[in-house]
């Protein structure tokens, strides 16, 4: 586990989501051992109680309680490390944890990404620095935040799940939760140079549904919407569970089944519109840091298929 010391002064930390002088949430961190095989280094607890009862013994050895961290990824080519913070709503709320630098938000319900850094670039060491690279939300909120970009540029992003990089560098997020009022999606942002900060929509998935489990390749993106029409009323005529992938036009799906599956292939028909809504959204392909697909909606012909890599990863999509 983790304790994160931040850099500010306690009392410009005031849970409004507003930066400190140095315009930065940042700070300093520790890993802390807890167990190795069967020795425990956290008092009054044996090795077996903290793998079982673990966020317990984080709070006994001093653990800063993060906003429903959901993912850590470290970065394939600069070895920093990603962590999605979905949200926590009871962030600063009756006796809920107090906001804290790498918390900084009360009733946090849209999450954050921090970014890490280990001392020294070594990652079996025990010291890191850290800061937040998004708060998450609408743009036009005075309590969001996007390393700094411009954020009248920036596409709304809320509850941030799962990460993935592609092969420019670039952070994928698929979100799950969104209290912005629409769709779950997969967004990408971008790291480095004068667009650091800069976030995109690339798609959404149905309503009711999660996306999670991004893939990033050359030529085609895989997203996983998990219980699409998730809702009170929900019923097993809901559509189910898949697996999809977004890909260039002219780009073969069955190309992923020949490189990346031993076994039979198994496909399933794409669904385009749920109550009515069309779920992809289109984003322009560019050049420079951003090289994505270009989606079309209903009216078009459009580039989205559903598909497995094979009959074990359907029987996984169906339960």
């Amino acid at each position: 586990v983790a304790k994160f010391t931040g850099n500010s002064p306690p009392a410009q930390i005031d849970g409004s989501g507003r930066l400190p002088a140095d315009g930065v949430f940042d700070g300093a961190g520790e890993w802390v051992p807890l167990a190795r095989n069967r020795e425990s280094f956290v008092p009054g607890m044996t090795a077996e109680e903290v793998y079982v009862f673990t966020r317990i013994a984080g709070d006994r050895v001093g653990a800063t309680k993060m906003d429903r961290p959901e993912d850590v990824q470290p970065h394939p080519q600069t070895g920093r490390v990603y962590l999605a913070m979905t949200n926590n709503d009871e962030r600063g709320v009756d006796d809920g944890a107090a906001p804290d630098e790498a918390n900084p938000r009360r009733n946090n319900k849209h999450g954050h990404v921090i970014e890490l850094a280990e001392a020294g670039d070594d990652p079996t060491g025990t010291r890191f620095g850290w800061r937040v690279l998004l708060l998450c939300g609408d743009p036009a909120d005075p309590s969001t935040y996007f390393a700094g970009f411009d954020k009248s540029q920036v596409s709304p992003i809320s509850c941030p799940d799962n990460l993935a990089f592609d092969w420019y560098g670039n952070l994928w997020i698929s979100t799950d939760g969104n209290e912005l009022g629409f769709n779950d999606g997969l967004y990408g942002v971008a790291l480095e140079g004068q667009q650091r900060g800069l976030v995109k929509l690339f798609a959404t998935v149905p309503v009711g549904a999660e996306a999670c489990g991004p893939v990033i390749e050359e030529q085609f993106v895989l997203v996983s919407p998990q219980h699409p029409g998730d809702f009170g009323d929900a019923s097993p005529e809901q559509p189910r569970p898949s697996v999809t992938v977004v890909h260039h036009d002219g780009w073969r799906s069955d190309r992923i089944l020949s490189q990346k599956c031993r076994g039979p292939p198994v496909l399933f028909a794409a669904w385009l519109v749920l109550h009515g809504s069309v779920w992809w959204r289109s984003i322009a392909a560019t050049r420079g840091p951003w090289r994505s697909s270009t989606l079309r909606s209903r009216a078009g012909s459009p580039t989205v298929t559903t598909m497995t890599g094979c009959s074990c990863a359907v029987m996984a999509a169906l339960r």
